[in-house]
């Protein structure tokens, strides 16, 4: 990659951090004050949810200022929440996760990350929370407490929309691809910093550069060898 690609939050970053977020944590004030038991709880829950998500796109915010929220260059994958570069030697493959609510798809886009416990020594605190989340997801035990958990929690919230089993299928294939390689995580660039690119090219992208990287098998070797046995 001959020059770096870097995303700056536009118009449709701070409608989001702004509008969005301030629709959000509104429903989830009124939710408190005026509902039910259940819409209480859910209301809780969302004020801490959407509060901490909002705080951790402002920390992005400003840290990309002259970065940019997301920079992707031949060393590797820099997001500005977690503040450092993911060298593409400890990044495994790239997949899109759909998640589809009200007419609307969400795509995600996750990627293994390898010896994530030496990354984290390198972050700040934001970062060491969100890559301890991710890790402690990782490498929950299917039908754990915090699976019962997690999925009772999106349950509530969903409110019947039926994402909450879109959610819990990308738990497992992230269980999956994490129990694959001792010592990696599952990760994601969120949908708010790679605004400006699609989820299908920053694929295709960080999928090439792995690939680039990837050591061939070495065809030739063999045929040295059944030359020589020959």
């Amino acid at each position: 990659m001959s020059e770096p690609i870097r995303i700056h939050a536009g118009l449709r970053f701070h409608a989001l951090l702004w509008g969005g977020g301030g629709f959000l944590m509104l429903g989830s004030v009124i939710a408190m004050e005026e509902g039910g038991a259940l819409e209480q709880m859910i209301g809780a829950f969302g004020f801490v949810f959407f509060g901490v998500c909002l705080s951790i796109l402002l920390y992005a915010l400003v840290r990309g200022a002259r970065r940019g929220l997301l920079e992707i260059s031949g060393d590797g994958l820099y997001m500005s929440h977690i503040g450092i570069v993911l060298p593409w030697r400890d990044i495994g493959p790239a997949w899109i996760q759909t998640v589809r609510q009200s007419g609307m798809a969400i795509e995600d886009v996750g990627f293994v990350v390898r010896n994530a416990d030496q990354h984290m020594d390198r972050m700040g605190s934001v970062g060491r929370f969100l890559f301890s989340i991710s890790r402690m997801l990782s490498r929950s035990r299917k039908g754990g407490v915090l699976d019962w958990g997690l999925h009772g929690l999106l349950a509530a919230a969903d409110a019947g929309f039926g994402s909450h089993r879109q959610m819990g299928d990308a738990l497992e294939k992230a269980r999956t691809m994490a129990m694959a390689e001792p010592g990696s995580v599952v990760f994601n660039v969120p949908v708010p910093l790679r605004m400006g690119i699609s989820a299908s090219d920053l694929l295709g992208i960080i999928n090439a550069e792995v690939l680039s990287r990837t050591e061939p098998t070495q065809p030739e070797a063999d045929g040295r060898s059944s030359s020589q046995g020959a």
